[in-house]
């Protein structure tokens, strides 16, 4: 069986990746002009995986922050 999430449960955090492509989604999206949402999302991959590990050291900073707040709203929560 599949479980119910409880609408009042904290929101899981986001790892790395998802917090660059929510900051970049729209300049990418003025980029790439056409196509759809599984081809810009393909787009955002290119230049992760393209950045230097420097650049995506900022974004791993934001997603351990954002678990950080994760456990601190869980422990709350429960």
């Amino acid at each position: 069986k599949k479980r119910r999430k409880d609408p009042l449960a904290p929101k899981r955090p986001s790892n790395a990746f998802f917090i660059f492509s929510q900051q970049h989604r729209q300049q990418a999206r003025e980029e790439k002009k056409e196509g759809n949402q599984s081809e810009l999302t393909k787009f955002l991959g290119l230049q992760w995986k393209s950045m230097p590990s420097t650049e995506k050291k900022i974004y791993s900073e934001l997603a351990i922050q954002d678990r950080q707040r994760y456990l601190d709203e869980m422990s709350q929560y429960q």
